[in-house]
């Protein structure tokens, strides 16, 4: 059920142009509309994703369906109104860390053709560029394997080279569970060309990417990431 935010009773622009957040979250879904100019929020929305599915490595495996994400924030964005969405100008990403998921980029890359540029032919009233990206049939993906996964073991860890970074190396952290892939997985790795976060798949399907922006926040809750250059370890 989706839960709608207290809208607070504010002078409000009814012309102001509009941030609209989104939150992909662990287990739940939160977006919100914000005025640009008096930072107030207009009106929010939340619901559970109920994403999570079976891994084909047992209990220490933790993973969620992608699609399933979307679809929550499709149905969450559905309770806006078209016209505050028709004023959204400006988007703002946030959600779970370490986390990775696999896609190919000739899907996202096309993705901001369909979505942004073709009309909605049931209504002449504008629609969000966001409500009709993720309201696309899904392509291939790998499930998002979560920071909560445990499949790296200490043994395994140890195994892998030091990273330069401020963080110490974990379970769940995407460049840990990439070597993993690579070494327990690689037949499904050859599928796909990019890697990132579920807020990375999200940006890259809104803004038609071939191949992910990710921040330095993100990056460096993946492990193998030094904050002070901006640079992946890309020698070790």
């Amino acid at each position: 059920m989706i839960t709608p935010g207290h809208n607070p009773a504010v002078t409000r622009d009814l012309t102001s142009p509009l941030v609209l957040s989104i939150d992909l979250g662990t287990t739940s879904i939160k977006i919100a509309l914000v005025d640009s100019e008096t930072h107030k929020p207009l009106k929010t929305a939340a619901q559970v994703t109920n994403a999570d599915t079976e891994s084909d490595i047992g209990p220490d495996g933790c993973e969620q369906n992608p699609s399933q994400i979307l679809q929550v924030l499709h149905k969450c964005l559905s309770v806006f109104d078209r016209e505050l969405l028709a004023r959204v100008v400006c988007l703002a990403i946030t959600g779970q860390m370490h986390g990775v998921m696999l896609w190919r980029s000739e899907e996202t890359a096309k993705k901001e053709v369909d979505s942004f540029a073709n009309p909605t032919p049931s209504s002449s009233e504008p629609v969000s560029p966001v409500s009709s990206s993720v309201h696309l049939a899904m392509e291939e993906t790998s499930n998002l394997i979560t920071w909560r996964d445990q499949r790296c073991n200490t043994k395994f860890l140890r195994s892998l080279p030091p990273p330069d970074s401020h963080l110490r190396l974990a379970t769940g952290h995407g460049c840990a569970t990439l070597f993993w892939m690579s070494k327990e997985r690689a037949s499904l790795l050859k599928k796909f060309d990019c890697a990132g976060t579920i807020m990375d798949y999200l940006v890259s399907l809104l803004c038609g990417l071939d191949k992910p922006i990710m921040t330095p926040q993100t990056a460096a809750s993946w492990g193998y990431f030094n904050t002070e250059n901006k640079s992946w370890n890309t020698s070790m």
